[in-house]
């Protein structure tokens, strides 16, 4: 089933007799259970039972307040059941600690360790690094003059220590590579050149002399590492539109992977594991009066004997005017998912309309769209996945809808919502 038609099966579960029935037949199971025991009501109060996974026609959102604490772009460590941030307030960066089972955070306002001050928030926060040497935190700092670095955060003698990268200077927004069996840690990051414009560097992240520009990325807002190799996938404009590219970083040789029509924004590339591991990718593309999602695969499209990256699968809105940003993927059981905001405004800055999140494999055949927010007049922002031993949990900043200025007052916290994909399979 595509993005077009899940709207439609919504409304007619809404009407669906049958459905009410089970919804309330479910409901009074668990209202007897009370007489019970209140332990018993208290834990499906909290959605904290560990669920089956639900076909699609059978899924219902439930959001769960994780905490109320103005945490922003935080970042989930995925081995270790933590996430770092940096608060907006006063620059200091944090890790906190997630509860495996439960997904709560612990302690909910994500201030469990103290690593480093000076913190500044450009459109990305802190991000975990992995090496064979061990873990570390990425982040941009603030100089003394003002003037803005990448630093590092290191865990020494049990205490974690920031202090300014060499040769990091005037450079922002550094993401690493997360690869633990890396020798060394590579990093790529934002790196100003005048004229409000920017492209984008990568090095080895204790390696300053290692610098290397990524060619044709002037204008690009960012890049992501490709899962299992030095690469680098990017988009950027290109030719009065803006499409997407792959740079791979031991041959600083550089492939265009887009040559249709529409503006390319976000992009990842990653093996899927349901098609042997192959190497896809996936962009948002914004066109005249909506986005869709593209995902890509090499293969011979036209029947005419030649493989190439081709449009494997189209995730498309139901109607115009349905916008899609912050998108992101995780594997579960040997699938690949999908995850994004979906906005009735094509300015992803624009706080006064409601945004869902929405979820989606990969099959073009055995299809599924799931709106994992569904029925509130609610703003859901910046999502995050993280799996506990139920499943995958999808996290988000939750605000009321309205002008800019009242974003802060209009924030009712971070919630999370259960993908109702199950927990993680034994092999």
């Amino acid at each position: 089933m595509e993005f077009s038609d899940s709207l439609s099966i919504f409304a007619k579960i809404l009407i669906d007799k049958q459905m009410v029935k089970r919804i309330f037949r479910s409901w009074f199971r668990r209202f007897k259970e009370k007489a019970t025991t209140f332990l018993v009501w208290t834990i499906l109060a909290l959605n904290c039972i560990p669920k089956v996974s639900y076909a699609v026609d059978d899924y219902t959102p439930g959001e769960i307040l994780v905490t109320s604490d103005q945490i922003f772009d935080f970042e989930f460590h995925y081995a270790n059941p933590s996430f770092t941030w940096i608060d907006q307030k006063d620059g200091k960066i944090w890790i906190g600690c997630v509860d495996q089972q439960t997904g709560d955070f612990l302690p909910p306002d994500g201030k469990a360790v103290f690593v480093d001050t000076d913190g500044i928030f450009l459109g990305n926060g802190s991000e975990w690094a992995a090496s064979s040497q061990g873990d570390s935190i990425i982040y941009t700092k603030n100089l003394p003059d003002g003037v803005v670095s990448l630093a590092q955060a290191k865990l020494i003698n049990g205490i974690w220590t920031g202090d300014f990268l060499r040769n990091g200077k005037l450079r922002i927004n550094p993401l690493a590579s997360v690869d633990p069996e890396d020798k060394y840690s590579t990093i790529l990051y934002l790196l100003p050149i005048g004229n409000d414009t920017q492209i984008i560097a990568w090095r080895e992240l204790d390696f300053p002399a290692s610098e290397k520009r990524v060619p044709m990325s002037n204008g690009a807002t960012g890049g992501r590492w490709v899962s299992g190799r030095r690469a680098i996938v990017f988009t950027a404009p290109f030719r009065g539109g803006r499409q997407a590219f792959l740079y791979e970083c031991d041959t600083e040789t550089i492939e265009r992977l887009t040559f249709d029509s529409g503006n390319k924004q976000t992009i990842f590339m990653w093996q899927a594991p349901e098609l042997d591991n192959e190497y896809i990718f996936f962009t948002t593309v914004k066109l005249k009066d909506a986005s869709v999602i593209r995902i890509y695969r090499k293969m011979d499209a036209d029947q005419g004997g030649e493989v190439r990256w081709a449009v494997y699968k189209t995730i498309k809105p139901s109607q115009t005017g349905i916008y899609f940003f912050s998108p992101e993927i995780f594997i579960h059981n040997g699938k690949s998912y999908l995850f994004w905001q979906a906005s009735r405004s094509s300015d992803h800055k624009d706080w006064t309309v409601p945004a869902q999140i929405w979820l989606s494999n990969i099959d073009p055949v055995n299809s599924f769209v799931r709106n994992l927010t569904l029925g509130e007049n609610r703003r859901h922002m910046d999502p995050e996945v993280f799996v506990t031993e139920q499943g995958p949990f999808i996290y988000y900043n939750r605000y009321l809808p309205g002008p800019d200025s009242d974003r802060k007052q209009n924030f009712e916290g971070i919630y999370r919502v259960d993908t109702g994909l199950g927990p993680v399979m034994s092999p």
